[in-house]
């Protein structure tokens, strides 16, 4: 998911991000819950937004956006 938001920013777009543990307040969170948007710097539009959870446990996995793909949003900027 880094992976992911990193590829954004290179390609010259702002990533605005929020992770959330749940239940809050506990010693090991039993789910994380990632909600972020990619914006256009120049004008704020959101181009791409996502939200995923994990429960937090091994075998985990994330679909991320690949690296060519992003850079066909770059047209936009």
């Amino acid at each position: 998911m880094e992976n992911e938001w990193a590829d954004w920013t290179e390609a010259g777009f702002e990533v605005k991000l929020k992770v959330l543990l749940e239940p809050s307040g506990a010693a090991r969170p039993t789910d994380i819950i990632s909600e972020y948007e990619v914006c256009d710097p120049k004008s704020g539009d959101v181009v791409y937004e996502k939200r995923h959870k994990f429960n937090n446990q091994n075998g985990e996995t994330f679909g991320r956006v690949a690296k060519k793909d992003i850079k066909k949003f770059k047209g936009i900027l």
